[in-house]
């Protein structure tokens, strides 16, 4: 640790004692007090908040709140894109059980959900998701995922599910569609889950299924691209898709009868997949698929057609454009655009004959 860093920490400790009188207090299993090593913060030490707030979380990207569970010290509020903590996994609503002061950062101790999970933060730490998941009598952490460097869990992935996507300046709304397909259900959800491999802080190894080979990923070239996914694992396959595809050629095919829905598919679950044309289908045959397609949790996407192809009429739904399919009650089909809100509605309902007349294609794997 620097000098500068040093005093910092120095500092922080010492007006925090002097504004909440007994702050220092070991962790939950181990009854330590607060101590100053050569002007550093004991690894022992555990900071506690002054009305809720943790000023000590800030420069790792933490906002804390009070929080109005008795058994924690404060809860996240927000956290900062592509921060340290962001990486780590932190989560706005996250309750801080503990926050211990290490050497070289601190010690974070949460809950969510019912469960308990610690993370380290350090200074300049990339790493996607290392949050470890702790027993609820010891806090020595296991980690995440199943221990081949894969640094997201399905249940990572499913705590967005297909709203982690959110297209961006891309024209590449085919692929968008299709991963929010894809993590919208549970077998998609692990799926994701093994493409992608921490090979270094910052840097990934990223298996496409349907794309040979690995694909590289760092920070920085995701930070390049501006992706806006609000799921770091949704930024890291857009960012792999680019790169294999920085020229969108492939996604050009639909007349030739292969459209870009298509290949989304084909790419993220190395799959055969199907594309018909609604309009070629009777309205029951077409009820029975989509019925089908919603019980079966299987992705799919639509793909709508041109003012030019239904004879320039009103267009209920954004044309030419890929969305993903969500389900169908038995009379109205409910789309997601992979836009989000930029698109002004995230989600789109219309009923079948709507459906017959406006979309072009429907793939899904068969």
């Amino acid at each position: 640790m620097n000098m500068r860093k040093s005093l910092l920490c120095s500092l922080m400790l010492t007006n925090a004692l002097a504004q909440c009188p007994g702050l220092a207090q070991g962790l939950k299993h181990t009854q330590t007090s607060a101590s100053l090593i050569q002007g550093s913060v004991a690894e022992s030490a555990e900071i506690r908040p002054v009305a809720g707030v943790l000023p000590e979380l800030a420069p790792f990207g933490v906002q804390c709140s009070p929080s109005s569970s008795k058994s924690a010290r404060a809860r996240v509020s927000s956290v900062a894109p592509y921060s340290a903590a962001y990486w780590k996994g932190l989560k706005s609503g996250d309750d801080i059980l503990s926050i211990g002061a290490k050497q070289q950062g601190f010690m974070v101790v949460i809950q969510r959900g019912g469960q308990r999970y610690a993370a380290e933060l350090l200074p300049g730490a990339t790493e996607a998701t290392v949050v470890r998941q702790s027993s609820n009598t010891q806090d020595s952490a296991l980690p995440q995922g199943d221990g081949m460097n894969h640094p997201f869990s399905s249940r990572d992935v499913a705590a967005l599910g297909g709203d982690g996507i959110q297209q961006g300046r891309f024209p590449n709304c085919w692929f968008e569609s299709s991963l929010s397909a894809v993590a919208s259900t549970p077998s998609g959800q692990a799926q994701i889950a093994q493409m992608i491999t921490s090979t270094y802080p910052g840097e990934y190894a990223v298996t496409l299924p349907g794309i040979p080979g690995t694909i590289r990923v760092t920070q920085s070239s995701m930070e390049s691209m501006r992706l806006t996914n609000p799921a770091p694992w949704a930024n890291i396959l857009e960012c792999a898709e680019r790169t294999a595809k920085p020229n969108n050629n492939d996604s050009q095919r639909a007349n030739e009868g292969y459209p870009a829905i298509q290949l989304g598919l084909e790419i993220l679950t190395n799959k055969r997949v199907k594309a018909i044309r609604p309009s070629e289908m009777s309205t029951g045959e077409l009820g029975s698929l989509l019925t089908r397609l919603a019980a079966n949790q299987t992705p799919a996407t639509i793909a709508t057609k041109s003012p030019q192809e239904h004879g320039q009429r009103f267009q209920p739904i954004m044309a030419n454009h890929g969305f993903s399919f969500v389900g169908f009650d038995g009379q109205n089909v409910t789309l997601r655009n992979p836009l989000g809100a930029r698109a002004g509605s995230t989600y789109v309902h219309i009923d079948l004959p709507t459906f017959q007349t406006f979309i072009r294609y429907l793939a899904y794997p068969s």
